[in-house]
């Protein structure tokens, strides 16, 4: 059959057909792809563990405060550190004070100097979690430009049973008190 012979008004022009096909083409992928297969949510294991339910039971209001994971980036002293999450602050633990390194007293700079090196052999560059308690307004929670706080080494991602202050008083390297000799 001669395409010449027939006639002009029974055949549309090939773009028309082309233009239908990309729409249908269109319609029918946005009707594909519109409704989301249907699957149950899939829990979040951090919160199906025993220990976290037990723990969120545990809770009826948590305390005021700020908790963040972080890496001690260096120990300042017996009872300052640098913890390093997605901003670097330094934290003063609370309960713990340290004999300063920085002293003229030979007595007290041996002492601090040996606090300082137990807080390293502890924490430095050890993955931890954070708390800093707030007591009523930020610049209570705030002194001489270091944040107070405890830190728990975590090990595996758990914290440790005890926070870095209870460790230096206890292994005698500070006190709970201020001006108290360890």
């Amino acid at each position: 059959m001669n395409v010449a012979a027939i006639p002009r008004r029974s055949w549309q022009p090939p773009f028309v057909a082309i233009v239908l096909g990309a729409m249908l083409c269109l319609v029918l992928a946005f009707v594909a792809h519109a409704a989301p297969p249907k699957t149950a949510p899939v829990p979040d294991p951090a919160f199906t563990s025993p220990q976290v339910a037990k723990m969120l039971q545990a809770f009826e209001c948590p305390p005021r405060g700020i908790t963040v994971d972080g890496v001690v980036a260096r120990v300042i002293d017996g009872d300052t550190v640098v913890i390093q999450s997605q901003i670097e602050f330094q934290i003063r633990l609370l309960d713990c004070w340290a004999p300063e390194s920085r002293t003229k007293d030979r007595i007290e700079k041996q002492r601090g100097l040996a606090a300082k090196e137990r807080m390293q052999e502890l924490a430095d560059c050890k993955q931890c979690r954070v708390f800093m308690p707030a007591a009523g307004t930020l610049s209570e929670m705030i002194t001489m430009g270091r944040i107070l706080g405890r830190v728990w080494i975590l090990q595996d991602g758990s914290p440790s049973d005890m926070d870095l202050s209870s460790i230096m008083v206890a292994e005698g390297h500070a006190t709970q008190k201020k001006d108290l000799k360890p």
